[in-house]
């Protein structure tokens, strides 16, 4: 698990545990000022009324004892002050229970823009990947149609050279044929050249004497 996870899951729970506590204080709070409002009624019911002023008259000399306030009396201004210190210690634990929980919302808040940052930040990351997968993948196909390209256009070449190769040995058998020929033709230009060269050369008067002779 993400560690910001961890601590988002922490920062709720404590959450709900200062909650928690915070309505059991309530809770407590208000009994305790049904009880606290419960007391003022109570008091005027329970005094006992003072002496008369009827009451016989003692000598000069003798002091009247003390009044006493009743039992329930005391009791219940001691219920009161028992009452009035636990709302003081409810009021303070409430206090920093309400510090602690507004702690808490911050940090809250806090983990919910780490979070959503997070977020944003994978998104972008998950777009720049797709975007790189995209591009290597048209790179790839780039790459694969140039190669298709150059093997083709090395076959092509290679048809050509095999071509040109025969039109070479083509025309070079024509040239040769041909000065086969234009030798032929030039030999036998010199043969009769060389005939007619004899047949001119050949003495005129030769068949007269023979013609005499006989």
């Amino acid at each position: 698990m993400a560690p910001w996870l961890e601590e988002y899951i922490a920062a709720l729970d404590a959450r709900d545990a200062v909650e928690k506590a915070s309505h059991e204080i309530y809770t407590a709070y208000a009994r305790l000022a049904d009880r606290t409002a419960a007391l003022p009624s109570a008091s005027p019911s329970t005094e006992e009324a003072p002496p008369a002023n009827d009451s016989p008259i003692r000598p000069s000399g003798i002091r009247s004892p003390s009044y006493q306030a009743p039992a329930s009396t005391a009791s219940l201004a001691a219920n009161l002050s028992d009452a009035q210190a636990a709302r003081s210690s409810l009021q303070s634990q409430l206090s920093k229970l309400q510090a602690s929980s507004a702690t808490v919302v911050a940090q809250l808040d806090t983990l919910r823009s780490s979070h959503a940052t997070l977020s944003a930040q994978h998104n972008t990351l998950q777009m720049r990947f797709r975007d790189r997968d995209s591009e290597l993948r048209g790179k790839a196909k780039l790459l694969e149609n140039l190669q298709d390209e150059l093997a083709t256009t090395e076959m092509e070449l290679t048809v050509q050279t095999r071509e040109m190769d025969k039109l070479k040995q083509e025309n070079q058998a024509l040239v040769d044929r041909w000065m086969k020929k234009m030798q032929g033709e030039a030999e036998e230009m010199n043969v009769a050249l060389e005939g007619g060269e004899r047949r001119r050369q050949r003495p005129k008067g030769g068949h007269d004497v023979g013609t005499g002779e006989s």
